[in-house]
């Protein structure tokens, strides 16, 4: 993988978590920080199922998507119930969308042989 690449990677992410930040600090309160818990054990499901074949595999991308799936949910889940506000919903989604966005690039540079 070219350094270019690797930078733009990581500036995506940055950029995410900025939005994760800005969407508790401008909402005044933190609550929308809680998708980073399952955000952080997204990469779990492929270090427990490794690149084994069959059940194992599809177990982990089941897992997977749950996880990612709570990372949507919460904060919409969060903000029906009035612990958020509107402008933290929409920070938090906008960095989900850049967090999957730039997972996907690295999975798919990953799977070309680019690490």
């Amino acid at each position: 993988m070219e350094q270019g690449q690797a930078f733009k990677l990581g500036v995506a992410y940055l950029l995410a978590f900025v939005l994760y930040v800005l969407s508790g600090a401008l909402g005044g309160n933190y609550y929308s920080l809680l998708v980073l818990l399952p955000l952080c054990m997204v990469p779990v499901p492929g270090l427990m199922c490794g690149s084994s074949e069959g059940v194992g595999i599809a177990f982990g991308h089941f897992l997977e998507a749950f996880l990612w799936s709570g990372v949507f949910a919460i904060p919409a889940i969060m903000n029906h119930t009035g612990t958020i506000d509107s402008t933290s919903l929409y920070y938090a989604m906008a960095a989900n969308v850049v967090m999957l966005g730039t997972r996907t690039k690295h999975e798919m540079m990953a799977a070309e042989g680019g690490f």
